[in-house]
């Protein structure tokens, strides 16, 4: 509960790099859920060597949910509290330090949000700036990593674990299969 109240107290800070932006995300997110897969593995009879590993799978699927909270936050059908807060989640952190044609109008549009259509304008430039495709590689990579981790690890039954995983990547398979569809 300390580690994930720092990571709190982190978020609630000036998030100006990358690497600010991953301590205070592995610190919020990933205590938390480590945790409920160590506590899973160990109530399912696993030995204390295997719920060690889990517990750090469980903090790279913390990860994952940050991401994807940050990148579901960004296009949430209100005026989200990222955006009127000015927070740096991971999209729009890629969005103001990535060399890119819109960058000034971006940071202009953080200067000032107020309604949703300056939103809908920043959402636009995630976007077209290459900050989503980001987010969704940073997701598809670590489950690749959670994926190799599990078939290391020689589980009798990994399947729950793979379905927890599968939870947070299939939407983006989806979302790529009809636009590759449409294409």
């Amino acid at each position: 509960m300390l580690e994930t109240a720092y990571g709190q107290y982190l978020d609630d800070q000036i998030i100006d790099t990358e690497a600010t932006y991953w301590r205070a995300a592995r610190a919020k997110s990933c205590p938390f859920f480590g945790l409920a897969f160590y506590m899973g593995a160990l109530a399912s009879g696993a030995s204390l060597d295997t719920a060690e590993a889990i517990l750090k799978l469980g903090r790279l699927y913390g990860e994952m949910v940050q991401i994807h909270d940050d990148l579901s936050n960004s296009f949430a059908d209100h005026c989200g509290s990222d955006w009127l807060q000015r927070k740096s989640t991971l999209p729009i952190l890629f969005a103001r330090v990535v060399n890119h044609p819109e960058q000034m109008r971006f940071m202009t549009l953080l200067e000032n949000i107020t309604n949703l259509d300056q939103v809908r304008e920043a959402r636009g430039i995630l976007l077209r700036c290459g900050a989503v495709s980001y987010c969704l590689n940073e997701i598809v990579h670590r489950d690749n990593i959670g994926k190799q981790f599990l078939a290391d690890l020689n589980l009798p039954n990994s399947e729950p674990l793979d379905q927890v995983f599968d939870h947070i990547v299939t939407p983006i398979w989806k979302l790529l299969k009809i636009n590759l569809e449409i294409s």
